[in-house]
């Protein structure tokens, strides 16, 4: 039977099909299926990825991003309760019984039930002669001594591994996870020792357990890597852990969500440093202690010598390290140049902070980026700028005509009247502006959003410091931006966190914001503000306007056409405040006058 054929069983009530998307959906553990966005039940999804939507063809399916799951109902009805989508679509399928009327409402399809997980097991190896069931592995309430849950490790032929999960309710045992929080592993054991060893996957509990710590058990969370998250951790709760990861991408994630889950309760946490023991990628304890050459007790004191090196984990842990950077120079704000007051009210310049300026048409945005970027060369802070728009050329002629003071060399009929002067000019500051030139990127064509991301990626891990885009509104749009936006961002802003990188975005306002300043009226999707750490507006005012502004020493009164508005600041204390500031003509640099406290006209 083909999944079309199976469609078209539910094409006679388009309302109907979306209906059963969302309740299995809500089986599974997704909320607020109503919504347009919604957080995906597969993942650890804090912010929604995932939509329902209509194909052309009239039927409706889920789709995540992140997880990359593009599912109509039966696939989502199988990877929820666990009977395979062929089982499924029998189960969908109209019996030899008379045909009930359209209007009649369809049964919904009941899981396969079975009377021990030995008939579930043999009946799966049935219909699945050349699959391979390699692990079988009992979850076992303390309080009962039976298993309530269990994992199954599944090789199909010419495909990658599979785990399944099997729970028990008032019919029998179904291919289908428990409800709410997903129970631990070796539960009894947890009980009766004071230190528990988190490790991935069953089978490294049993190595584990095998070799015989004492009073300690060894523990994982089901369903992989990804779903540390949806595990009870309660019972660890007053026990000392210690987390012993894979060796691979996956394993940074597994670990980071179970000490995020740990932090929660009250537990001491400790990290086994695996980059520190010489294993290969994708390694684990069990490969750590497989050494035949090693006798027991060599394992058992391997694995002590591991935990007794752990790093401690613990609430202030994060504090701790962080006040150790900020005195050894490591964290720290960098200032904008000659703004001071705009860099101590939105500290903007924060290790992991992402910044969005946005400056509306004629502002001088530009400007602004460029006058900061060069300056922070010449002081020697690592940085690098990508410009989406214009060539190498046009951009060096404005960072001459800021560094000069020249704002003449712009005009080609003043160089072309001029030439000595215009030599003379770009001899002078030729050095710098090397210097300066070798850390500008130009983009020979329009990139993506996902190009850029690399693009950011790899210069954070490669330790530059501040990273500059001018304007990320520039990039090759697609059908569903606010997709793209959002997936870029979720790629970026981990690797700024773990790098300390800065990244400072330039964009616009929306179609008909300008000049009404507000976090939704940012050009993007609506990730832009929310995931920045600091939403700076560069706003032009319609004509010189005087104010009373606060320079750090005293309040004088100003004249000004330009104002820059701290309209979200994370790490800084001048959020709402609207810092006085005009583009000088003369040189194309901003002066900064201060933080407004009235008009005069007030």
């Amino acid at each position: 039977m083909s999944t079309s054929v199976a469609l078209n069983l539910e094409k006679d009530s388009e309302k109907r099909d979306r209906r059963q998307l969302e309740s299995i959906l809500t089986q599974g553990g997704a909320k607020n299926v109503h919504r347009k966005q919604l957080c995906c039940p597969f993942h650890d999804d804090k912010h929604p990825s995932a939509s329902i939507n209509e194909a052309p063809s009239g039927f409706w399916y889920f789709h995540c991003f992140v997880c990359d799951i593009h599912e109509d109902v039966w696939a989502l009805r199988s990877r929820v309760t666990g009977i395979p989508v062929g089982e499924v679509l029998k189960e969908a399928l109209p019996s030899s019984r008379p045909q009930q009327t359209q209007t009649a409402r369809q049964p919904k399809p009941q899981a396969e039930n079975f009377a021990t997980i030995d008939e579930l097991i043999e009946s799966y190896r049935r219909r699945n002669p050349h699959s391979q069931i390699e692990e079988v592995n009992a979850y076992t309430d303390p309080s009962t001594g039976h298993a309530d849950f269990y994992t199954l490790r599944i090789k199909p032929p010419d495909k990658e591994k599979t785990f399944r999960q099997v729970s028990k309710s008032e019919q029998g045992w179904q291919w289908t996870g428990l409800s709410g929080r997903a129970p631990l592993f070796n539960r009894g054991r947890i009980e009766k020792c004071e230190r528990v060893l988190i490790v991935e996957g069953e089978k490294c509990v049993r190595e584990v357990t095998k070799i015989g710590l004492a009073n300690i058990a060894a523990t994982t969370s089901p369903g992989g890597a990804m779903n540390a998250a949806k595990a009870d951790w309660t019972p660890l709760t007053g026990k000392k852990c210690y987390i012993w990861r894979d060796n691979d991408e996956p394993g940074k994630k597994y670990e980071a969500d179970v000490i995020a889950e740990l932090m929660k309760l009250d537990t001491q946490v400790y990290r086994v440093r695996v980059e520190d023991l010489g294993l290969d990628p994708k390694q684990d304890v069990a490969d750590y202690i497989s050494e035949e050459s090693m006798t027991n007790a060599e394992k058992v004191a391997a694995v002590e010598l591991c935990l007794f090196d752990a790093e401690p984990l613990n609430v202030t842990s994060a504090l701790e390290d962080k006040f150790t950077r900020i005195i050894a120079g490591e964290f720290r704000s960098i200032p904008f140049p000659q703004k001071p007051q705009l860099s101590d009210g939105s500290k903007a310049v924060m290790p992991g902070c992402l910044t969005t300026i946005v400056g509306e048409p004629g502002a001088g945005k530009s400007f602004l980026v460029l006058e900061d970027f060069w300056r922070w060369i010449l002081a020697g802070e690592s940085v690098k700028l990508m410009m989406l728009e214009d060539d190498s050329a046009f951009h060096q002629n404005r960072v001459l005509a800021q560094m000069s003071g020249c704002s003449d060399l712009l005009d080609p009929e003043f160089v072309a009247e001029n030439p000595q002067t215009a030599a003379d000019t770009l001899n002078a500051f030729r050095d710098r502006l090397e210097t300066v030139s070798r850390h500008i990127e130009i983009a020979n064509e329009q990139m993506t959003l996902p190009e850029i991301g690399k693009w950011v990626i790899n210069h954070a891990k490669n330790g530059v410091r501040i990273i500059i885009v001018d304007p990320v509104t520039a990039a090759k749009s697609t059908d569903k931006p606010w997709i793209e936006d959002q997936k870029f961002l979720f790629e970026v802003k981990p690797v700024l966190e773990c790098t300390g990188a800065s990244l400072i975005l330039t964009t616009h306002p929306r179609i008909g914001q300008a000049g009404k300043p507000s976090l939704s009226g940012i050009a993007g999707g609506a990730s832009y503000p929310r995931f920045s750490q600091c939403v700076l507006w560069l706003r032009n005012l319609d004509q010189s306007q005087e104010s009373r502004a606060w320079d750090g020493y005293l309040t004088r009164t100003v004249t000004h056409k330009q104002t820059i508005q701290i309209r979200k600041a994370r790490n800084g204390k001048g959020q709402g405040k609207h810092i006085a500031v005009n583009l000088n003509h003369q040189n194309l640099c901003f002066d900064e006058f201060g933080v407004i406290e009235s008009s005069v006209s007030e």
